[in-house]
């Protein structure tokens, strides 16, 4: 208990005076209006007023700074991550297009042998197969193109793609300084 009357009271010698000591009007539960410092604008030859405003700025300036380079991170990883989107729905759109297109040319080819080849009118024992292809083909529609399947083919060539640009060594050098940065980490948390 002691302790403690010792430490209130180093306490309140760092706190200013009018903090700690008690007035009437605390006594009679009405509000204390506090002095507030002179804040006039002191005139630019003042020594000591140059010193507070001059010792900001570099805080002033590494702040900006900071601000500043974090929005230009921010402004390109956000440019890379929409054209990257951009690209990619570019991509898939470009090869739906050429599924629908490959799709339509099976349609008119089947339809155009099934006719010539008199399918529907000659029943040919040989030709019985290829004219029951020919007719599963010509009742495809739009509806039977698998998008999502295209979509992760474009997704798996894309990473394909990223993965080819990297070589062996880079692999090796990366997991072996994971393992370096771990081994340490653990070694530092004992």
């Amino acid at each position: 208990m002691m302790n403690d009357r010792f430490k209130e009271e180093e306490f309140k010698l760092n706190l200013p005076r009018e903090w700690y000591t008690k007035k009437n009007s605390i006594e009679n539960n009405q509000l204390v209006k506090r002095s507030r410092p002179n804040c006039a604008p002191s005139s630019p030859t003042s020594v000591e007023s140059g010193k507070g405003n001059n010792a900001r700025v570099p805080f002033l300036v590494s702040a900006y700074a900071l601000m500043s380079f974090n929005l230009l991170i921010i402004a390109i990883l956000s440019f890379t991550i929409i054209k990257t989107f951009f690209v990619l729905r570019n991509d898939i759109r470009i090869r739906i297009d050429n599924e629908f297109a490959d799709l339509l040319y099976l349609i008119e080819d089947s339809k155009y042998k099934y006719e010539v080849n008199r399918c529907g009118c000659i029943d040919i024992p040989a030709m019985r197969k290829d004219c029951m292809i020919w007719k599963n083909n010509m009742s495809k529609s739009r509806s039977d193109v698998e998008v999502m399947k295209i979509v992760m083919d474009c997704f798996g060539d894309m990473i394909d793609r990223f993965l080819e640009r990297i070589s062996w060594k880079f692999f090796i050098f990366s997991v072996c300084l994971t393992i370096v940065y771990l081994v340490i980490y653990k070694n530092n948390r004992r």
